[in-house]
């Protein structure tokens, strides 16, 4: 019976799993088409060329990338307030001994 339940659900979760894929397969393939025809009209609009698209990747990328780290200036920041916290309690504790 426990094998019967796993097998069925096993059917089960690949039919979905399929379906899932198929649909945004679909939806893929339009935004394709769609996206395609209208950097077409942009290139000649905005005078750009195929190049352009990817240096304009290229630097998005490079930009995305740097938002990973924090800037150093921020990480100062974080730690100054972090030691003038530790700076209160130790001066508490030193007036009250």
């Amino acid at each position: 019976m426990i094998e019967q339940h796993f097998a069925f659900w096993d059917d089960d979760k690949y039919t979905v799993l399929s379906t899932f894929l198929q649909n945004h397969y679909q939806e893929a393939l339009t935004a394709i088409q769609t996206l395609t025809g209208e950097l077409s009209s942009l290139e000649g609009v905005l005078n750009l060329t195929h190049t352009d698209f990817i240096h304009f990747h290229k630097e998005e990328c490079s930009y995305l990338d740097g938002l990973k780290e924090p800037h150093v200036k921020d990480c100062v920041s974080v730690q100054y307030v972090q030691a003038l916290d530790e700076f209160v309690i130790h001066q508490k504790e030193w007036n009250t001994a």
